[in-house]
């Protein structure tokens, strides 16, 4: 249910920002997911996490799960559904990025 909209953040943001699509591993495979996004028409860059090694670091507990980072590594936004309060945190990670880059 999220990735059409995970895609149209993709589609929409792209050029700003990394949006990259994790998936847990629960009952799937590489090959399952491929099939996935391309029987959908999905194009973002998608993780296969089968350790767990992403799950753990960000400490993901359900799916699925929405998590903004901003150019310096800090979790400003997490969510289980994509909501305006994403949108938004998209938006201001992107113009706090484009600010840190002009002033460099």
């Amino acid at each position: 249910e999220e990735m059409p909209h995970t895609q149209a953040i993709y589609d929409t943001y792209g050029e700003d920002i990394d949006v990259v699509a994790v998936d847990v591993g629960m009952n799937d495979s590489v090959r399952k997911i491929e099939a996935f996004f391309k029987d959908n028409g999905y194009n973002l860059p998608v993780n296969f996490d089968a350790r767990g090694q992403l799950t753990s670091e960000f400490g993901v507990l359900g799916t699925p799960q929405h998590i903004v980072i901003d150019r310096d590594g800090t979790i400003v936004h997490r969510s289980a559904l994509i909501t305006d309060d994403l949108e938004q945190k998209i938006q201001a990670a992107i113009n706090y990025s484009n600010a840190q880059a002009a002033s460099h």
